[in-house]
């Protein structure tokens, strides 16, 4: 038996346009499965953000608990705080507010101000308050139910230059692997012009490094993201910083720590103090395209390179804790 492996989570339309086999094709064409060289002999479990099970005798790629705690950016903090420590002060929310009494002092030891009030399970800015005095505490606590409280955390406040997005893979440290991709652009005619974005070489981990934009960084208050300043506009080409590669080994840890195959992180740097920190980790990364676009969305293309390197490389790692021979994960190539 020769098997594609199965992908759930993620936005189900972009997980059937650029994972998931599509049965429209017979067996034997090239268009039923988007991803090359991606057929084993072993049935195979891909997830993007869902903490569905998988059958025991199936081999998975990013388990449930790694993603639950990806999920919280509070447990991913715990997590990785003790061999990852390029995190902020943080604690939960409910430590200093008490029955709508604030434990101020203790609040300006542990965390300080200017502080953010973030969402646990929050997503894209939302829920979010930049608090720079104890009058904005006040306000932030008027605002929300104490029975809400809870789901909130405080983060010491970091003045970032720039916001960067990391794919990384535990799985494909030292492995050398070339990406190329395409992507296109629309002439004033209304039609497309397709170019390749060149091949690269890595060898990290590094799955892709996307530099995060702000929507508009004028707004009322630019001090941190929210709906209003959020980060919606991503590009592949941009100047790495120095401490690009301590961002890229910072990142991969958390991945390890967190037992993530694969993720990406959202990393915070300031190029003038040249420090940095991650902020949240992602299982689910976005891959959104314009719907008439003839190219895939980058990020998809990338992760359509680096899955048949990671399964097979898990695999590998399966089969050799058990005392098999490493023959059997070989990549069965599509025909």
């Amino acid at each position: 038996m020769r098997y594609y492996p199965n992908f759930f989570g993620g936005k189900s339309s972009k997980m059937k346009r650029y994972f998931r086999k599509n049965t429209n094709f017979p067996i034997g064409s090239p268009d039923r499965y988007p991803i090359k060289n991606c057929v084993f002999s072993y049935p195979v479990d891909v997830s993007f953000g869902s903490t569905k099970p998988s059958e025991p005798q199936r081999l998975r790629i990013n388990t449930p608990s790694g993603i639950r705690i990806s999920s919280s950016k509070t447990l991913t903090k715990d997590t990785i705080k003790e061999h990852c420590p390029v995190l902020l002060k943080y604690n939960h929310a409910s430590r200093y507010i008490d029955a709508r009494q604030t434990k101020l002092d203790l609040l300006e030891q542990e965390i300080g101000f200017p502080m953010v009030a973030k969402l646990k399970y929050g997503f894209g800015g939302k829920g979010m308050y930049f608090l720079n005095n104890a009058e904005d505490l006040q306000k932030f606590v008027a605002e929300i139910p104490p029975s809400k409280i809870r789901e909130y955390f405080f983060e010491e406040y970091f003045l970032f230059t720039n916001e960067y997005r990391i794919h990384v893979s535990p799985l494909l440290k030292d492995k050398s692997i070339v990406y190329k991709y395409e992507y296109a652009l629309k002439t004033p005619e209304g039609s497309w012009t397709v170019r390749s974005g060149g091949t690269h070489l890595r060898s990290n981990g590094e799955i892709l490094g996307i530099e995060k934009k702000l929507r508009n960084p004028y707004a009322i208050n630019p001090a941190t993201r929210n709906f209003a300043t959020g980060v919606v506009t991503f590009s592949s080409n941009f100047r790495k910083p120095e401490e690009w590669d301590k961002m890229v080994e910072a990142s991969v840890k958390a991945a390890e720590l967190m037992g993530l195959d694969f993720c990406c992180t959202d990393v915070m740097y300031n190029k003038h103090t040249r420090k940095f920190y991650i902020s949240e980790t992602n299982t689910n990364p976005g891959m959104d395209v314009i719907p008439d676009n003839p190219c895939p969305n980058v990020t998809a293309q990338h992760y359509q390179q680096a899955l048949p390197h990671m399964i097979a490389e898990k695999y590998l790692r399966s089969v050799s804790a058990r005392g098999l021979s490493r023959t059997y994960g070989r990549i069965a190539v599509v025909n």
